[in-house]
Order: structure tokens, then C-alpha cells, then sequence
């Protein structure tokens, strides 16, 4: 009767075990699927994002102020430029290659003029204003 007894226990903890491991791994696969989809849904979203500068100027005599005109020439609509990056590469005038991102609002700005379709956000086909400030100044005739 003990044989029988432990058997039956020893046989309630494998199917018990059995059952635990099977719900994690179907939780570690749902987590996985789910990461899955939304690196997907990102990267759908950063190829239908495309912009083009059309031109840059100097706004300043000290080579620190630009402005851009950029055109949204892709499917997205922008709203939160705290998301967005400006990157810059040049050479300084000390003959230093300078990379560095632009922080939004302290290196920064946007403007988009007329903003009639909808105040505040970058559509589709508009054009941007950006006015954007170098950390340092550019190196003469580049």
C-alpha cells in the first residue's frame, strides 16, 4: 500500500511540475511574441517617416545659427518633436571634427508656416523651419 501511495505521489508532482513548466514557457512565448510585434510596429512606423532638407543658411555673423527647410515627404504625422534628434557632424574652426546630437528646445526649434491643417503638428507634404545652434563654430568656407 506505501508502494502505491508514493507512487502516486511521485506521479502528482511530475504532472505538477509538468504543468508549471508548461505555463512558463507559454508566458516567456506570449512576452517574446508581444516584443516581437511592437519592434515590428516600429519599424513600420520609422519606414513610413521620411524627411528631405531642402536648404540650409547662416542666421548669424557668428557661425553658430542655422535654420533648415525640411519637408515631411513621408506618411507620418509628427506631433512630439521631444522624440526627435537633430545630428550634426563638421569641422570646427580649431580643425576638430565635431559630432553631437541637438536636444530639442535647448539647441533646437520648429516652426512650420502656414500651420493651417492642424496648429502644431508636422503632416505629410508641409514644410519645417528649423532653426538649430552649433555648440561650436564652423570652420571657415565648409
Amino acid at each position: 500500500m506505501s508502494g502505491a501511495l508514493s507512487s502516486v505521489i511521485a506521479m502528482s508532482m511530475l504532472m505538477l511540475v509538468t504543468v508549471l513548466v508548461f505555463q512558463i514557457m507559454d508566458i516567456v512565448w506570449n512576452t517574446q511574441v508581444y516584443g516581437h510585434q511592437e519592434f515590428t510596429r516600429r519599424i513600420e512606423e520609422r519606414q513610413a517617416t521620411a524627411v528631405d532638407v531642402e536648404s540650409t543658411s547662416d542666421t548669424t555673423t557668428d557661425c553658430l545659427t542655422y535654420t533648415a527647410t525640411v519637408a515631411n515627404t513621408g506618411d507620418t504625422i509628427v506631433t512630439d518633436f521631444t522624440e526627435m534628434d537633430i545630428l550634426v557632424q563638421y569641422t570646427d574652426s580649431g580643425e576638430n571634427q565635431v559630432a553631437s546630437r541637438l536636444v530639442y528646445t535647448s539647441n533646437w526649434t520648429i516652426s512650420m508656416s502656414p500651420d493651417s491643417r492642424d496648429p502644431n503638428a508636422w503632416n505629410p507634404d508641409e514644410t519645417a523651419t528649423i532653426t538649430f545652434t552649433l555648440l561650436l563654430a564652423l570652420k571657415d568656407n565648409t
